[in-house]
């Protein structure tokens, strides 16, 4: 195409102002392609005037090649003489006219854009694949990048809100990406307290939604982004501290906890996690899921553990697990399972000492399948908070060492440890439990690709002993999969030799338990070793699994 496509288009403006209908057939689209190709223009009717007739009729010539262009309308005579005695600061004038008229016009268009969107978004369901990013662009032209922080049209802003709102998770990141965060950051300091609140819903609305998306164990990777854009500063200088409008506090508060996952909180923003610990005491329930998820990222970074501590904070929102709401139950469970992995031992005394035994059985023995194994982990905590710091210190200690080094950490006596945690859990305690499981962790790491380890196992610590004795003592119905794994790991990485000595202490023997639990995860976990270990030891036996997998 070229410009004589456009000369056409102009035509078709010009014929349509002046009769106030198209020059060729329309009523359908065969119709429109016979006319255009084939037809004259209709006669003019309204349009009188010779000249313009003929200088329409020239646009919409067939031919391009004869198809006027700009140079022939300007050389038209009564056109020439316009141009001719147009004076430069006239034009200059009507420019200035023209450009005041436009912003005018855009604010007009803007308050119909807003209206039209915030109708749409209210009284419909959007599909998702009707949203797009070009969607998002058009909002940030019309609303976002037009709009200095001192204007007072609130109708914009609760238009953005909405629609940060509304719109889908993976576009809701794309509006940060695309800096529309950025762009609206300045209105937190507007004389309008509503803009300003509407401004940092909007904020928190979008980092809300990247925040689904991201793994929670790992700092937000747009933070350094806003933090040098200066917005987080200004979240906290004007919506925070700079303001006594408590929705505003509270959404720049939650937004500012989830950029800092897995940091720690300058010395600079020392009301941020007080913020949140007030927000966390109120009775809106949307508010206070979001700050106790804010505090959860932030409990990822054992440095803002000190913080968190103060005031008896642990203590007040222990009380809140006897919350009516499952939601809040399982958050914080959720949030104080985070601060136990992540903390140090005066954490742990501190949850210890605040969170109520009984409060965690009440929901392992209820049918809230969301909130009963964080119940037992934290029962865990509470109960066995000594053996849990052991687990997890020799669990980070081991993780990713060398065979020599894991048998340096062998020779301080973990193993013990965990034959101990084995043997005060053969009962099958709810309390005790995840602490189980956590030792039995600890022996799989240090065992795994260890040959070195095969020493402590047999003899120094007496694990194989004590996992004979704990399958034999252990209920069924206590069975978990974890418990088995130890043996897997043992008989994975031993020799034939090493075999022997397993089976005359009676390892192989506790494989009976799989078929007497009938407990599907764990018989289908690696039935080829477990086959195997039957075929050596009892043929009999080994019959009765393969009827049982077949069934």
């Amino acid at each position: 195409y070229t410009e004589k496509v456009d000369m056409w288009a102009f035509g078709i403006i010009l014929y349509y102002l002046a009769e106030n209908k198209y020059p060729f057939d329309c009523s359908n689209e065969a119709s429109i392609v016979l006319s255009i190709t084939e037809q004259d223009p209709a006669p003019f009717i309204n349009l009188k005037n010779p000249v313009a007739q003929n200088l329409i009729l020239k646009l919409l010539t067939k031919d391009p090649s004869q198809r006027w262009n700009t140079e022939d309308i300007l050389n038209i005579p009564e056109i020439k003489q316009h141009v001719d005695n147009f004076n430069s600061s006239d034009f200059t004038r009507s420019l200035t006219m023209s450009f005041t008229l436009s912003i005018q016009i855009s604010d007009i268009l803007n308050d119909e854009v807003c209206e039209v969107t915030s109708t749409i978004l209210t009284e419909y369901t959007v599909p998702d694949d009707v949203w797009s990013l070009d969607i998002v662009k058009e909002l940030q032209t019309i609303i976002g990048i037009s709009v200095p922080y001192e204007t007072n049209n609130l109708f914009i802003f609760k238009t953005l809100q909405l629609f940060s709102s509304l719109v889908p998770d993976a576009l809701g990141c794309q509006m940060l990406e695309i800096g529309i965060p950025q762009t609206i950051a300045n209105n937190l300091q507007s004389t309008s307290s509503e803009i300003a609140e509407s401004t940092s819903f909007t904020i928190r609305n979008i980092i809300n939604k990247v925040q689904k998306r991201i793994d929670n164990s790992k700092s937000n990777p747009h933070q350094t982004k806003l933090q040098e854009a200066g917005i987080m500063k200004e979240m906290y200088d004007y919506g925070i501290v700079g303001t006594n409008n408590n929705s505003i506090k509270t959404n720049s508060a939650i937004t500012l906890g989830w950029l800092y996952q897995c940091c720690p909180v300058p010395d600079s923003m020392m009301e941020l996690i007080p913020q949140l610990q007030n927000i966390c005491k109120e009775n809106e329930i949307t508010n206070q899921l979001d700050s106790l998820s804010a505090l959860t990222s932030l409990s990822y970074c054992q440095q803002n553990h000190i913080k968190i501590l103060e005031n008896n904070f642990i203590k007040d929102i222990a009380k809140l697990i006897r919350s009516e709401f499952h939601s809040i139950q399982e958050s914080i469970l959720k949030f104080l399972i985070t601060l136990a992995e992540n903390g140090d031992n005066k954490t742990h005394n501190s949850i210890q000492a605040n969170v109520l035994r009984t409060d965690l059985i009440a929901i392992i023995q209820s049918n809230d399948i969301n909130c009963i194994e964080n119940a037992k982990s934290i029962c865990s905590w509470v109960v066995c908070k000594d053996e849990m710091e052991k687990f997890k210190n020799a669990l980070k200690e081991a993780s990713g060492k060398t065979a020599e080094q894991k048998t340096e950490i062998n020779k301080r006596g973990i193993l013990k440890d965990v034959c101990a945690m084995l043997h005060r859990g053969k009962d099958g305690n709810i309390d005790s439990e995840v602490s189980v499981i956590k030792a039995c962790q600890t022996a799989i790491e240090l065992t795994n690709e260890n040959p070195l380890s095969f020493p402590f196992v047999i003899v120094e610590s007496g694990l194989v002993d004590t996992l004979v004795s704990f399958f034999s003592t252990i209920p069924l119905n206590k069975m978990n999969i974890w418990y088995l794994l130890p043996i897997n790991t043992l008989l994975t990485n031993c020799n034939n030799e090493q075999m022997k000595e397993l089976t005359q202490k009676g390892i192989i023997s506790t494989v009976s338990k799989i078929l007497e639990s009938q407990n599907f995860d764990i018989i289908r976990m690696n039935p080829n070793w477990v086959s195997k270990q039957y075929v050596d030891s009892n043929q009999k036996k080994m019959v009765q699994l393969e009827d049982f997998l077949e069934q």
